[in-house]
């Protein structure tokens, strides 16, 4: 199945899906959780299906942005939803960012989504202690 090209009119729609997706992982009681998802299951007209080489898929009954990506999300939240998996996901760290990721790492101590928000954050302190510094009388001025 082919999805449309997104188009403005679908920026909301997909925000709302965004926003729900995140709503329902982060309900901390189980049973409130597989009901928000299971109601997204439903809102979105997502249904169980075989390929025809026999694994099993997700299709949205219908052919518009948000169903399609709805029909890739939803089921990845519902992988997520279980609470050890849960355990694992976190918030990134950068103040700009905030975007939900899932720690894979083995100690489970990743603080950032990606690599440009650990840059963009190591940048933002650099930059304070260097001012810091400089406002102290400590250093060599901005150069």
């Amino acid at each position: 199945m082919l999805c449309p090209s997104p188009v403005e009119a679908d920026v909301e729609p997909v925000a709302d899906l965004r926003d729900g997706l995140a709503a329902a992982l982060a309900e901390p009681d189980g049973a409130r959780r597989a009901a928000q998802l299971n109601e997204m299951s439903r809102q979105y007209g997502l249904f169980p299906a075989v390929d025809d080489e026999g694994r099993p898929r997700v299709l949205p009954t219908r052919v518009d942005v948000v169903s399609c990506l709805a029909a890739v999300l939803v089921p990845a939240a519902m992988l997520l939803a279980p609470a050890e998996r849960r355990e694992r996901m976190r918030t990134c760290a950068d103040l700009e960012c905030g975007t939900l990721f899932l720690d894979r790492t083995h100690p489970a101590r990743q603080r950032y989504c990606s690599a440009r928000c650990t840059s963009r954050a190591s940048t933002r302190r650099h930059r304070e202690r260097r001012a810091r510094i400089v406002s102290e009388g400590r250093g060599p001025g901005p150069g």
